[in-house]
């Protein structure tokens, strides 16, 4: 199965729990739904991530992202404009990481307002990554 085939069904899934309430399934399906993607763009981009050591795994992934692959996307715009994108891609990944670790390691149940706040950092992330 490939990153891009993961992103697809993480994605599905994702959907599938939101629509029976199942938010923390959809948190977590989201999430790892946005790190597939990045696997894939980085992937096909010839960069690959040494998994090997779990601890900071994501974060280094989404800075190694945001370096090779956004940083090369967004060209030469005005240092403002860079700036917003690079900011924006942060601020809705962590959001996003955020309230899946809520959702996997604490004993809160990810609310509806939660989800809904998850479900728009992935809509942005999945344009920004695109």
């Amino acid at each position: 199965m490939t990153y891009i085939d993961k992103y697809n069904t993480n994605k599905t899934w994702a959907s599938c729990a939101y629509k029976v309430s199942q938010y923390d399934i959809a948190t977590n399906r989201y999430y790892y739904s946005i790190f597939q993607k990045m696997l894939n763009k980085l992937y096909t981009e010839g960069i690959s991530i040494d998994t090997s050591e779990s601890e900071g795994t994501h974060n280094r992934t989404a800075t190694i992202f945001r370096e090779k692959i956004l940083n090369k996307k967004i060209g030469k715009p005005t240092g403002k404009q860079k700036t917003r994108k690079i900011i924006e891609f942060n601020s809705n990944f962590q959001s996003l990481k955020k309230l899946r670790y809520i959702a996997d390691y604490t004993v809160n149940s990810i609310t509806e307002e939660q989800v809904n706040d998850v479900v728009k950092s992935f809509n942005v992330l999945d344009e920004i990554i695109d």
